[in-house]
C-alpha cells in the first residue's frame, strides 16, 4: 500500500500545518493557558525506561509502546516510582483529532490489504496504530518545518507527547491514560466528564483530571475502545449500554451509558500482575505458616475459592496460587472478561484462556443475540481439551454453574467470589446455584458445595481514610462435608492471630486431605497446635 503524499492528500487538498508563532509561546503571565476543551493539559504521558524501542524502518528508532503492561519487580508498588519523565508539552486537541483521523484510515486500509491471519486483527490493529501515528506525526512535523514554521514543534518532547496521544485517543483511554500510566494509581472513576482518583497510598483526587470535553465526546472514546482493546470484540451503544472489559495493561474496566445521567466508567487497576506465595508473605497478606499450607493444598490439586469484599484483593491472591501449578502443565482459564494475565507472565506458557464473547444483532432461537458464548458454553469444551485444571476467574452470575461443574470434573481448580464475611461464602454459593439453575431447593445446592469445594480462603481488608488499606488473609476453611440438616460442614483451619492475619486454629482435617497433603511432602501436624503467639515479623 502506497501512503498519500504527506503535502497534500492528508485531509483532502490542504496540508494541516500548526499556526505561525514566530518560534515563541504566548504569554500566560503565569496562569494555565485557557483549554476550552481542546488542549491535553493533564501530566505528561509516562515513556518507559529500559525496554528497546521498537523499530518500523532500516536503522530508525519507533517510540516506546506507552499502553504496553508493566510488570513490577518490586513487590511493594506503593514504593515505585516514575522514570524520568520527558518534558511536559501541551498538545491541541483540534491537531490531535485531525492527526488521527489520518492515521485511522492509514489503519483501515493497511488492515483491508493484511492478509496475515495468524495475528489477531485487534493485535494487528494495534501494532499498526503505533507504527503510523509515527511515521504521520514525522510527515506533519517535516511539512510544517518546510513551511518555516517553528514553535510547539521544536519543543522538546513534543512529537512523542504527540505520538502517544493519538495512539491514547485511537487504542487508549484518551486523556485518561496517563492516569492508566500512573503505577501509583488504584481506582479511577468517571462519572460524565469529572473524574475521581485513588491512590494505592490512601490519597484522592476529585478535581485535577478530565475524562474529555463533554459526555458524547466521552462515550465516542469508549466505543472505540470497546471495539478494538478486548480479546473479542464487544460493543458499546443504546441496545448494550453496559460494558466489562479488560484494558491491556491488565486493568478492569466497567463502563455504564443512558441508564445514567452521566456515563459512568470504574476502573479497577491490577497494580500487581506477577504475583507469588512468597510475594503475599513478605507484604503480611499471609504468614509464612500459611503460605506453605496454601503452597501444598495447590500442589496437592485441591479445589480452592478465594473469598471476600470487592477491592479486598482475592484476584492477586489467586494469581499468587496459579503461580504454584507447574510450568509444563495445560489448564484452562474461563472468565467472563479476561483479568488474570496468566498467559501474560511467562510462567505459564500453556495457560488457554477463553472469555465470554457478547452477541451482536438480533435474538436468535435461542433468545439470545447471535454469536453470543457464555462462559457455561464454553466449559464442555474445555473438558475435551484433556486439560489438568479449570480456573474460572470471579463467579458472579451464571458461570456459577460452569464453576462447581469444574470442581466436581477437574481437580485443583480456582475461582474468587464476593462475599462479606467468612460466615456468609456457603450461603452467598448457595443463592447462585439457586438463581442461575444449578439446584432446585438449597439442600441441593449445599450438596452441591460440599462435593465439590475443599478450602475456602477469605480475604480480609482495613480501611482508614488517608492510609493504604491493609490486606490480608483472616480465615482458611475446610468444607467437610453435609452435615446436620443438610447444611455444609465446614472446620475452622485457619483464624485470625494476634494482629489478625490468619494463624492455624489446631484442629484435624480430614483424613482424606490430611494424606493428599502428606503426599506433596507437607508436614500437616505443625498445624495441630494453635498459632496465637505467632511472632510478628
Amino acid at each position: 500500500m502506497s501512503d498519500p503524499d504527506p503535502q497534500h492528500d492528508w485531509f483532502g487538498s490542504e496540508p494541516v500545518i500548526p499556526p505561525a508563532t514566530n518560534g515563541a509561546r504566548p504569554a500566560t503571565n503565569g496562569a494555565r493557558p485557557a483549554t476550552n476543551g481542546h488542549a491535553v493539559s493533564v501530566a505528561p504521558m509516562l515513556l518507559r525506561s529500559g525496554t528497546p524501542a521498537p523499530r518500523h524502518a532500516e536503522g530508525e528508532q519507533l517510540l516506546p509502546d506507552p499502553l504496553a503492561p508493566q510488570v513490577y519487580p518490586g513487590i511493594d508498588t506503593r514504593m515505585a516510582r516514575h522514570p524520568d519523565p520527558v518534558p511536559e508539552v501541551e498538545v491541541d486537541l483540534k491537531l490531535v483529532s485531525q492527526l488521527q483521523t489520518t492515521v485511522a484510515k492509514r489503519v483501515r486500509d493497511a488492515m483491508a490489504d493484511d492478509t496475515d491471519l495468524s495475528r489477531g486483527a485487534n493485535a494487528r490493529r494495534f501494532g499498526l496504530t503505533h507504527r503510523l501515528a509515527a511515521e504521520v506525526v514525522d510527515d506533519y512535523i517535516a511539512t510544517a518545518r518546510a513551511a518555516g514554521l517553528r514553535g510547539d514543534i521544536d519543543q522538546p518532547g513534543f512529537a512523542p507527547k504527540l505520538v502517544a496521544t493519538i495512539i491514547a485517543f485511537l487504542t487508549g483511554l484518551g486523556q485518561l491514560q496517563p492516569l492508566i500510566e500512573d503505577p501509583s494509581v488504584e481506582n479511577i472513576w468517571v462519572k460524565g466528564t469529572r473524574v475521581r482518583v485513588v491512590y494505592a497510598d490512601g490519597r484522592i483526587d476529585d478535581t485535577s483530571f478530565r475524562s474529555a470535553a463533554t459526555d458524547t465526546e466521552l462515550v465516542e472514546l469508549l466505543q472505540r475502545v470497546a471495539a478494538t482493546a478486548g480479546t473479542t470484540e464487544r460493543a458499546l451503544s443504546p441496545a448494550q449500554p453496559i460494558l466489562h472489559l479488560r484494558l491491556r495493561d491488565g486493568s478492569r474496566m466497567t463502563v455504564i451509558i443512558d441508564v445514567a445521567a452521566h456515563p459512568v466508567v470504574a476502573i479497577r487497576r491490577h497494580r500487581i500482575m506477577n504475583a507469588s506465595l512468597d510475594q503475599m508473605t513478605d507484604m503480611r497478606v499471609i504468614s509464612p505458616l500459611l503460605r506453605d499450607f496454601l503452597r501444598a493444598a495447590l500442589a496437592a490439586r485441591l479445589n480452592i475459592m478465594i473469598a471476600g469484599m470487592p477491592n479486598a484483593g482475592k484476584t492477586t491472591l489467586l494469581r499468587s496460587l496459579a503461580d504454584e501449578i507447574p510450568t509444563s502443565e495445560v489448564f484452562a482459564v474461563l472468565e467472563t472478561v479476561g483479568e488474570l494475565g496468566l498467559e501474560d507472565t511467562g510462567r505459564h506458557p500453556w495457560a488457554l484462556t477463553f472469555e465470554e464473547r457478547m452477541g451482536h444483532g438480533e435474538l436468535g432461537g435461542t433468545g439470545r443475540p447471535a454469536g453470543q458464548l457464555t462462559v457455561n458454553d464454553l466449559f464442555p469444551h474445555m473438558l475435551r481439551l484433556s486439560t489438568t485444571r479449570i480456573i474460572v476467574g470471579e463467579i458472579r452470575e451464571q458461570e456459577t454453574v460452569a464453576m462447581f461443574d469444574a470442581m466436581t470434573t477437574t481437580p485443583g481448580s480456582l475461582c474468587t467470589v464476593h462475599a462479606r464475611q467468612p460466615t456468609g461464602v456457603v450461603n452467598r454459593l448457595a443463592e447462585l446455584l439457586m438463581r442461575y439453575g444449578a439446584s432446585r431447593n438449597r439442600e441441593g445446592a449445599h450438596l452441591t458445595i460440599a462435593n465439590a469445594l475443599d478450602f475456602v480462603v477469605f480475604m480480609s481488608m482495613d480501611e482508614v481514610p488517608g492510609r493504604p488499606p491493609r490486606r490480608y488473609v483472616s480465615h482458611v476453611q475446610e468444607v467437610t462435608g453435609v452435615g446436620e440438616g443438610g447444611n455444609v460442614a465446614v472446620s475452622q483451619v485457619f483464624v485470625p492471630g494476634p494482629d489478625d492475619l490468619a494463624v492455624p486454629a489446631g484442629i484435624r482435617m480430614s483424613e482424606w486431605r490430611l494424606k493428599r497433603l502428606e503426599r506433596t511432602g507437607y508436614n500437616p501436624h505443625v498445624l495441630l497446635t494453635p498459632q496465637a503467639g505467632l511472632e510478628r515479623r
